[in-house]
C-alpha cells in the first residue's frame, strides 16, 4: 500500500520546464531544522566567546553559565562547538568523499553529527565558511553519481537519512529515511524536460523509541494509504493537479495533500531539535533584533497574504503552531509595553 505522485512534465525546446520547488523538494525536508540549528548557531556567537581555527568553531563561557542538562560551567570552559572533517579515496578511476560535521555541546559533549558519502568524479568537497553557519549541502550535483546524507545522535543513532543515487544519465532517485525507516522516494528525470515522481511507502513506526540527553522519543503509526496525485506542466507552463481517478484537484488540495508528507518527517526532526538536541547549550537569545525583527515581519506578511487569499491556511496554522512553540522555548521575547486596562 503506498502513496504515489507522479509529476509529468511536456518537452519544451526553448525552455527548460521544471516543476518549481515549492511542491516538494529536499529543502523542504530539511530547511525547517537546519533553521533551528543555524538560529541556535548565530545566537551563541552574539552572547559568548567566539574562537576559530581551522575547521574548528569554539564558544566559551563568559562567566558562571548553566546548560539545558544541568551542567553549570565557569568562564572560557567549553559551551559548544562545529567541526568539519573530511576524508578521500580512489578506486577505479571512481572518487570516495567521506564528510562529516560535528555538534558538540556544553564540556565538549558530542551533541549530533552530519556525515555525507559521496561517489563520484571530480567531487568537490563542502566550504568551511559556510559550513561554520550549518549549511551543509546535501543535494546531489551532475558529477556525482550517489550521496548519503545521514543525520545522527552522539550514539550514532540514525534519526535521519537521505540516499540520493543517480540511475540514469538524467535521472535521480532520492529515498529519505526517518528513523531508520525508509517513507518515502522521489524520482526526478531531466531526459525531456523535467518529471517527478514521488511515491510515499508503507510504513509502521511501531516501538521504535530513540533516547536522548535524558528524553525518550517513540513514534507510532504509519501509513497504510492508496491514493495516487499527478500534477502536469505543459509548454506554456500551465500546471494541472490531478486525482487518483484523473479529476482535476485545486491546486490548495494539493499541497496540502503533499504538506501531510513533509510534516511526516519534519515535524520529528524540529522535536529531536527543540527537546533534545538543544538541551546540551544553555538557553540563549538573539542580541539586539534588528535582523530577527525582519526576518519575522517578512514571515508574518507572507501568512497574512495567505489569510487574505485564502490560501495555503494549513500553512499559516503551522506557522502559528512554531510562533507558539518559539515563545514557549524563550526564542521570541515579546518588549511592548503592557496593555492599559480599560
Amino acid at each position: 500500500m503506498r502513496i504515489l505522485f507522479l509529476f509529468l512534465l511536456s518537452l519544451n525546446a526553448t525552455a527548460d520546464i521544471r516543476l518549481p520547488s515549492k511542491y516538494f523538494d529536499l529543502s523542504q525536508i530539511v530547511a525547517p531544522y537546519k533553521e533551528l540549528i543555524k538560529d541556535k548557531i548565530e545566537q551563541l556567537e552574539q552572547n559568548f566567546i567566539q574562537r576559530e581555527k581551522g575547521t574548528l568553531r569554539s564558544f566559551l563561557s563568559v562567566g558562571s553559565t548553566n546548560c539545558q542538562n544541568g551542567i553549570t560551567l565557569t568562564r572560557n570552559e567549553l559551551i559548544g562547538s562545529i567541526q568539519y572533517l573530511h576524508s578521500s579515496s580512489v578506486r577505479n578511476k571512481k572518487e570516495t568523499l567521506k564528510e562529516i560535521v560535528e555538534y558538540r555541546g556544553c564540556r565538549n559533549k558530542i551533541n549530533f553529527i552530519e556525515e555525507i558519502y559521496t561517489e563520484g568524479i571530480k567531487l568537490e568537497k563542502m566550504k568551511w565558511p559556510e559550513v561554520r553557519l550549518s549549511k551543509t549541502r546535501i543535494k546531489i550535483q551532475k558529477n556525482e553519481d550517489a550521496r548519503v546524507y545521514r543525520l545522527m545522535t552522539s550514539t550514532r543513532e540514525e534519526v535521519l537519512k537521505i540516499s540520493q543515487e543517480k540511475i540514469g544519465l538524467n535521472k535521480y532517485k532520492t529515498i529519505f529515511y526517518n528513523l531508520r525507516q525508509p517513507v518515502v522516494v522521489m524520482i526526478d528525470d531531466f531526459t525531456d524536460g523535467h518529471s517527478k515522481e514521488i511515491v510515499e511507502l508503507e510504513y509502521q513506526l511501531n516501538n521504535v523509541n530513540v533516547s536522548f540527553e535524558g528524553s525518550n522519543f517513540s513514534f507510532n503509526g504509519g501509513n497504510s494509504s492508496n491514493t495516487r496525485v499527478r500534477a502536469r506542466v505543459d509548454k506554456e507552463s500551465a500546471i494541472t493537479f490531478l486525482d487518483n481517478n484523473g479529476q482535476q484537484l485545486s491546486f490548495n488540495s494539493f499541497v496540502e495533500f503533499v504538506s501531510k508528507i513533509k510534516d511526516t518527517i519534519s515535524e520529528k526532526m524540529t522535536s529531536f531539535y527543540r527537546f533534545g538536541w538543544s538541551q546540551s547549550y544553555p538557553q540563549t537569545k538573539f542580541a539586539g533584533g534588528g535582523d530577527l525583527n525582519a526576518r519575522l515581519l517578512e514571515e508574518l506578511r507572507l501568512n497574512q497574504t495567505r489569510l487574505l487569499t485564502n490560501t495555503q491556511l494549513n500553512l499559516v496554522t503551522l506557522y502559528i503552531q512554531e510562533l507558539i512553540q518559539a515563545v514557549t522555548n524563550s526564542e521570541i521575547q515579546d518588549k511592548r509595553e503592557p496593555k492599559k486596562k480599560k
